[in-house]
């Protein structure tokens, strides 16, 4: 089982590396969004090869040897999601969502692929169904009233 902490380091070491954001097609991974290969909710998380391929990929993109495991032994999901909106009034950019990593709870059943917005960073906050959700600080965005994060 990896922790949220370790997690939080590597994601800021390869974001301070590459001198990128994680998601989108100029990101560390290339996409944004892996959670949403794990949209069809009736299936386990650690049967849906497909998509595990691709969560592995992002996983790999970041610097991990093999993907990190929730407390139940299944691999955490990544929501690539820094800096876009969660409103449709608003600019695509106004950094309102964090990037997230997620855990598919005891059910192995992601639950929620409607999660726009999430607790502060470094917070665990309780998703849709049995699922937790942890967000990852800022790179490139503002923090609510507040400067740019800093860069290491």
């Amino acid at each position: 089982m990896q922790d949220y902490g370790a997690i939080q380091l590597q994601v800021d070491i390869a974001r301070n590396e590459n001198q990128k954001i994680l998601g989108g097609p100029y990101g560390i991974t290339g996409v944004f969004s892996s959670n949403n290969l794990f949209d069809l909710s009736t299936i386990p998380v650690d049967k849906n090869s497909t998509a595990l391929a691709y969560l592995n990929n992002s996983w790999t993109k970041i610097g991990f040897s093999s993907m990190p495991k929730d407390p139940w032994g299944r691999p955490f999901i990544l929501y690539e999601n820094e800096g876009r909106s969660n409103s449709p009034s608003s600019s695509w950019n106004d950094c309102t969502t964090h990037d997230q990593v997620i855990s598919a709870g005891s059910n192995d059943i992601y639950e929620s692929a409607s999660v726009t917005s999430s607790g502060p960073p470094g917070v665990i906050t309780r998703g849709d169904g049995d699922d937790y959700i942890f967000a990852l600080t800022f790179y490139s965005c503002k923090e609510p009233g507040g400067d740019f994060q800093a860069i290491n």
